[in-house]
């Protein structure tokens, strides 16, 4: 319910990428009806397909700048292996880790590559955080032609990091324009 009321193109997600819920700004980012949505297959109500598949919306906002869609997927494998650690040899991640390599090319090879070269340090000192920016902002091409960069936030509600609640911010006073066309 919190995600309803967000000015921010939101989504609510769980440890295993799946959206389970996006709100209208999020579905109007990406030119997608509420009932377009509700109708599409469930396989693209989840992060890594939906950043895969050319059958998505959001493939074509962000594969046009080809080193920004590689580092949005790098960003989303890191995440999830860290979120995902302790569950490795479980039948449901094995099934997803398996289904995300079949994406089309160049999304298979390439969340492959990334899967079997990112390697995460479970014991990773406190205090240390990637200070590039960079990293965390992605480029999208809005449905009205216009170039953004978004950072994502994570918003948690209660006691546990899942759910979770990704809202997407302007990164610059351009894109804050841009959206608001």
């Amino acid at each position: 319910r919190v995600t309803r009321y967000l000015p921010l193109p939101s989504m609510v997600i769980t440890r295993d990428m799946d959206i389970h819920f996006c709100n209208d700004r999020f579905l109007e980012h990406i030119n997608v009806s509420r009932a377009d949505w509700e109708a599409s297959s469930p396989s693209l109500h989840n992060i890594m397909d939906m950043l895969g598949d050319p059958r998505s919306p959001v493939y074509a906002q962000l594969a046009f700048d080809p080193d920004n869609w590689r580092r949005v997927i790098e960003r989303f494998v890191l995440g999830y292996k860290v979120d995902n650690v302790f569950c490795e040899y479980e039948s449901w991640h094995l099934e997803r880790l398996a289904r995300w390599r079949q994406l089309p090319e160049p999304a298979g090879s390439l969340l492959t590559e990334l899967w079997d070269n990112i390697k995460i340090d479970r014991w990773q000192p406190a205090g240390e955080v990637r200070a590039d920016f960079s990293f965390y902002t992605m480029h999208l091409r809005t449905r009205t032609g216009n170039d953004v960069r978004l950072r994502p936030i994570f918003t948690i509600v209660g006691d546990y990091r899942y759910p979770r609640i990704i809202s997407l911010v302007p990164a610059d006073a351009d894109s804050e324009r841009a959206l608001l066309q």
